[in-house]
């Protein structure tokens, strides 16, 4: 169950690399800006994980 969430936000945080990836997104700096936020805040626990697994 925890195992199936973690990789749910693994998703999530490469989803939001590639979207903030293509020089596109930027011409919206309000959804340029929310897909970093969201990033920022997924970061900390991606890291932490995959020093563990």
């Amino acid at each position: 169950m925890l195992l199936d969430k973690l990789d749910e936000i693994e998703g999530k945080y490469d989803e939001l690399t590639k979207i903030l990836s293509d020089p596109e997104i930027f011409s919206d700096y309000t959804r340029s800006q929310k897909y970093s936020k969201e990033q920022s805040d997924l970061e900390e626990i991606v890291n932490v994980m995959l020093k563990r697994f």
